[in-house]
């Protein structure tokens, strides 16, 4: 499980509670943070909690020290008075207990950077019956100074070198590893063993001494930048402005549901595409469009019922809302039954015009002619409105013709456009068939065969007349 937080950009002065500034993040100054934990291999959101001030000053700095702990805060000769072991969790690692306590006892190893990572936050879960590992900060409490490299001796120490602290007590191994620069790693998941990273050094690529959890870490840690990596590509919140900052953080949480989704679909049904997440996108919005039912859905389905209770809940609670979840599905069942005794809606499909130049470049694309302008006229003009129903191409304006009398085969409201020509006059009379294509055997047809010859006539006859 990697555990890390996501930036969902705006700028709005109503929403102080919940919105964070930091000028490092690349998305946005102003931001709301979402601390996540999901899958490490799949990328997963299991779980998250909008970051929220209200119990605070509004007007309180959110640093990168919340709840670290520092060198300057710590001294070492007041231990009798406040003992190490009797620090009250801090709110970011409160945070992190609330993401993770679902998979308490279950031996899992979460993964997760300086910014989280601290001695008491790994024996927390321990404790918990969690494995940790991650970063962390040199000027962290509780951290073993005598076993970390400090940045003067970076030049004077081979790369590759390693420190390792182990506390065979408590069960957590500390690590200073020097990598062009210190980096120092905390674990109660991993071995002291040795291994090796690449690292490319001018035009070569070589072998890095360095201890295992170290590539452990960076094959784990990725599991919510990639998830946000997804999440941003057709990202709801961010592909619009809205005047209303919850607009904003409801569409986030939509599209973490709509990337959830495509997880699970690319596990259960292996799409063997260019683009997959483009495909998946498309199948998702015509579905939700044109192919379910809102109405017969909204009355088969029970609303979410919200609780407001918080993150860590006692018994009493977790059994009321164990009661409340049960009665609703007694309702849920219910309304199952009273509708499978409904006789199930006739599908109704309604014709509407598709722009194909939109999704087609010119280049590309074939000779698209208007099937009512080719009868009518025999002009084979190029147009790009298509009858998903029909299966046809047709105009959307209205020609009119130069000469007043209209031919029988010809529909008599000149006034129409094609599109209505189709559908209320040469489709109900039959012209067409269910695909598209012209029926040869219809009257309309043979009355314009019949009128095209006469017309050949006419004028063979008027030039023998004439010669």
């Amino acid at each position: 499980i990697s555990v890390d937080e996501a930036c969902i950009p705006c700028r709005s002065s109503y929403a102080r509670a919940l919105i964070v500034y930091n000028p490092k993040k690349p998305l946005g100054k102003y931001h709301f943070r979402i601390y996540t934990a999901a899958c490490a291999t799949t990328w997963y959101v299991f779980a998250f909690k909008i970051h929220s001030k209200a119990a605070r000053n509004f007007e309180e700095a959110d640093d990168d020290d919340d709840g670290g702990g520092d060198d300057s805060k710590v001294d070492p000769d007041d231990g009798a008075e406040h003992p190490r072991d009797e620090v009250k969790p801090s709110a970011l690692r409160q945070h992190v207990i609330d993401i993770t306590k679902q998979w308490e006892g279950s031996h899992r190893v979460i993964n997760m950077d300086n910014w989280y990572s601290s001695v008491q936050l790994c024996l927390t879960l321990l404790k918990m019956g969690m494995y940790c590992r991650g970063t962390v900060r040199s000027n962290r409490a509780h951290n073993p100074r005598f076993g970390m490299f400090d940045k003067k001796q970076i030049k004077s120490v081979m790369r590759g070198s390693s420190l390792v602290s182990v506390a065979t007590s408590l069960g957590i191994i500390a690590v200073s590893w020097l990598d062009g620069t210190v980096v120092n790693m905390l674990s109660t998941a991993d071995a002291t063993t040795k291994s090796y990273v690449h690292r490319r050094i001018g035009s070569e690529t070589r072998q890095q001494e360095c201890l295992s959890l170290v590539g452990l870490y960076n094959k784990y840690m990725q599991g919510v930048d990639r998830h946000d990596q997804l999440r941003e590509r057709f990202s709801i919140a961010s592909g619009a402005s809205f005047k209303h900052w919850y607009k904003k953080l409801g569409f986030a949480l939509v599209d973490i549901a709509i990337t959830n989704l495509y997880v699970l679909y690319t596990l259960c049904e292996p799409v063997n595409r260019r683009d997959s997440h483009m495909h998946f996108q498309t199948k998702l919005a015509n579905q939700m469009l044109f192919e379910t039912d809102w109405t017969l859905f909204s009355e088969t389905q029970v609303p979410m019922e919200y609780a407001n209770v918080p993150m860590t809940q006692s018994a009493k609670v977790l059994k009321k809302a164990a009661a409340d979840k049960a009665a609703a599905e007694d309702k849920a069942a219910a309304l199952k039954r009273d509708a499978s005794l409904r006789q199930p809606p006739t599908p109704s499909f309604t014709c509407r015009a598709t722009d194909k130049q939109a999704e087609v470049s010119y280049d590309q694309r074939m000779r698209r002619y208007c099937v009512v302008c080719y009868f009518e006229r025999n002009k084979e003009l190029i147009k790009t409105q298509w009858c998903d129903v029909h299966k046809v191409y047709l105009c959307t304006k209205a020609y009119v013709p130069s000469d007043q009398q209209v031919p029988a085969h010809v529909c008599p409201h000149a006034a129409w456009s094609c599109w209505d020509k189709f559908h209320s006059f040469y489709h109900p009379k039959g012209l067409f068939k269910k695909d598209g294509k012209m029926d040869r055997g219809s009257e309309l047809y043979r009355l314009k065969k019949h009128s095209v010859m006469e017309h050949k006539t006419s004028s063979a006859k008027k030039t023998l007349i004439l010669l």
